[in-house]
């Protein structure tokens, strides 16, 4: 599949809260906890009009003098040493009582970084925990370092050239796996284990995200059973100058294999994105490469899987869920999604800035988030939405009132 450029909003003459969030009722209904009982479009009109007040005035002077600007005066915005540099919400144009609230509201643990400071905690924000589907999108990073030193010359080299064994696969079907590339895995349009051609359809699929992890991590970094945290740690938690090492689980357990990090440290890879790949005096990915990594999200119109079985490897596992999971909603862009347009031209978080991008795991229960327009970095675990939640349904309702909420706390 070939990567296309975010689709251009066509209501732009339009004020971006007069977007509506169209979703079924009964699926608005469902999510009862994310709205707090209020009607759907009353939440949605009174969710805008709060974001619009909340940044009025964002660049005012704060009490102390300090400038509240998304766009942080010359030498204010840093990349953190091994220990973080802590700051004050209100010296970084936040308030400390509403994000205490917001914090409370939202429960689990988690951070928040702007400015490259960490302004906020809660919870237990340097417990390691697994981040479930929120672990998709550092595999794309390490995919990229694996270009970067020549184990891989591109995101779409054949995976079967590590990965023999696709050869052998769907004869009936010419062959197809044989065209897998790893920007296929990535894309969730390699068709692996279904009937469909490699880039010919969406399927959000475990089952090939496992195959992407340990193929890249067994056969292209080469770890050894027992040893596959080595990745992590020469190419994440080295690098990044982690506080705690970061594992893919327990060899052995069913869902090994997904990432597990402390949120203080997962929020470091956030600002790694925000920096376009520079860490100190180090570029750790090419900006370009990342940037595409991010900023290419499926085409509103590309077709959804029809869910027909096919022949996969011997013993494939999924640490996750199925082959047919979720919507991309023309925001789906190599594991990370985007506030992007769907079929119908609705905006996936429509309260939300249209640059935030994010990694969420059992949608959103388990997150990283960047808003690129406030130099704003989140990172939570096991907040309180239910578990399993699709981003086509429940999901997105939990992610936009969050993000209202949290934009409420900017200070006017």
């Amino acid at each position: 599949m070939t990567p296309r450029t975010p689709p251009s909003d066509p209501a732009t003459d339009r004020p971006w809260n007069s977007v509506d969030l169209c979703l079924p009722d009964d699926a608005a209904n469902a999510t009862g906890q994310a709205t707090g009982g209020l009607d759907r479009r009353q939440w949605l009109r009174w969710g805008a009009a709060s974001l619009a007040a909340s940044l009025t005035g964002c660049g005012r002077e704060s009490p102390s003098g300090k400038a509240a600007a998304s766009n942080p005066p010359p030498g204010s915005s840093v990349i953190p040493q091994k220990k973080w540099l802590r700051s004050t919400p209100e010296e970084h144009g936040l308030r400390s009582p509403e994000l205490g609230n917001w914090s409370a509201w939202l429960g689990g643990s988690g951070c928040l970084v702007r400015h490259g400071y960490l302004i906020h905690e809660w919870g237990k924000p340097t417990a390691v925990n697994s981040i479930w589907s929120a672990s998709k999108p550092l595999y794309g990073y390490l995919l990229l370092r694996a270009v970067d030193q020549k184990l891989l010359s591109s995101l779409d080299d054949p995976v079967v050239d590590k990965q023999p064994g696709l050869a052998a696969l769907n004869a009936a079907l010419g062959y197809k796996d044989r065209r897998i590339t790893w920007r296929h895995l990535l894309y969730q349009t390699s068709g692996y284990g279904l009937e469909e051609a490699p880039g010919a359809a969406f399927a959000y699929n475990d089952y090939a995200m496992t195959l992407l992890q340990e193929t890249l991590v067994q056969l292209v970094y080469q770890a050894t059973p027992g040893q596959e945290d080595r990745v992590l740690d020469e190419h994440l938690a080295q690098p990044l100058q982690f506080q705690k090492p970061a594992t893919f689980g327990t060899p052995g357990s069913p869902n090994f294999g997904l990432i597990h990090v402390s949120m203080s440290d997962l929020a470091r890879v956030g600002l790694l994105c925000s920096r376009q790949g520079q860490w100190q005096d180090r570029s750790l990915v090419r900006a370009a490469a990342l940037q595409e990594l991010i900023h290419t999200p499926s085409p509103p119109d590309l077709p959804l899987t029809a869910g027909q079985d096919a022949e996969m490897l011997p013993g494939a596992r999924t640490f996750g869920g199925g082959k047919n999971q979720d919507d991309h909603l023309g925001s789906y862009s190599h594991a990370w999604w985007v506030n992007g347009l769907n079929r119908k031209k609705e905006r996936l978080l429509p309260d939300a800035p249209e640059d935030v991008y994010g990694a969420f795991g059992h949608g959103g229960k388990y997150a990283l988030i960047n808003l690129p327009g406030l130099d704003l970095t989140c990172a939570w675990s096991n907040v309180r939405f239910e578990p399993n939640l699709p981003m086509s349904g429940a999901g997105r309702i939990n992610m936009n009132e969050t993000l209202v909420k949290l934009l409420q706390c900017v200070r006017a």
